[in-house]
């Protein structure tokens, strides 16, 4: 049996037509990415390493470094002067001023037993009353 491209009567192949396909040539598939070669990673892994450490190292810098300083200094109020004075027993006046609303503990409704005009009044306001004293 002979093949379309070959010649019986020579014995050797004849050249290629255009209508009859070239067989590919072999071609070896692409060898999947392999990872850099240990020596390689071990000297990114130090480079990652240094990178680190010089910027965590330039913001030590700028944080407390001599400029930083120097500004706490220029923002600094000036010394104040310190009196001496002798300790002494005596009362400490505290005030505090401010604004709210005094709610009482308790409430009571004070009545009268009997009818009639009141002549006197027995306390003053804010004065702190016992039981059985007089009112009114």
């Amino acid at each position: 049996m002979t093949l379309p491209n070959e010649n019986p009567a020579a014995g050797t192949a004849a050249p290629a037509r255009a209508d009859v396909p070239h067989p590919l040539p072999a071609t070896r598939p692409a060898p999947p990415a392999s990872p850099p070669p240990a020596g390689r990673r071990k000297w990114l892994r130090w480079l990652l390493v240094v990178l680190v450490l010089a910027g965590l190292a330039w913001l030590a810098w700028r944080l407390f470094g001599p400029s930083a300083s120097r500004t706490a200094h220029r923002n600094a109020s000036p010394a104040q002067p310190v009196g001496v004075a002798k300790v002494t027993v005596g009362n400490m006046n505290v005030v505090l001023t401010g604004l709210g609303t005094v709610t009482p503990l308790a409430t009571i409704t004070v009545q009268t037993q009997i009818s009639g005009q009141l002549i006197a009044v027995g306390f003053k306001e804010g004065q702190l009353v016992r039981k059985g004293d007089l009112l009114a």
